[in-house]
């Protein structure tokens, strides 16, 4: 085919439409593209949302649970507090008991020392007891007519 001026316009223009289909396919395939991404980047996010909401209400119920938990243990501890004596009653008893235990140990000691003295005493009179026999019997022994 002898290229002249019309059919080398009708050649340009062929070319020109063709290449105008194909970016026109190009950027409808690139618009299909996108428009899929976001709607499918849409879907993510509403699901991202939805698990977060779940996971946010989970773990407002076990953060209530916690707290549920640890009141009822306060409660346990302040009931069982009011069970201990107070440390003015027992540091009071503590000190009546050892005024007590001094008194007990000064009778003791009184009674001992007493219990010695006696003892002391028993021992001096039965020995007393045994010199005047033993002067009396000597006493016989040599004066016997």
């Amino acid at each position: 085919m002898p290229w002249d001026v019309t059919t080398l316009k009708e050649h340009i223009e062929k070319v020109l439409a063709e290449m105008d289909r194909r970016y026109e396919e190009r950027f409808g395939a690139s618009e299909r593209a996108r428009d899929a991404a976001l709607a499918s980047q849409d879907k993510l996010v509403a699901a991202a949302f939805a698990a977060a909401e779940k996971s946010g209400a989970k773990s407002e119920e076990s953060a209530t649970a916690r707290l549920d938990q640890h009141n009822q243990l306060q409660t346990k501890m302040d009931r069982q507090a009011a069970t201990f004596a107070e440390k003015e009653w027992v540091l009071a008893g503590r000190d009546a008991l050892e005024r007590e235990l001094r008194a007990l140990a000064e009778r003791v000691a009184r009674f001992e020392n007493r219990e010695e003295g006696i003892s002391k005493t028993t021992k001096i009179i039965v020995g007393a007891i045994g010199l005047l026999a033993t002067i009396v019997g000597l006493y016989f022994a040599f004066n016997r007519p």
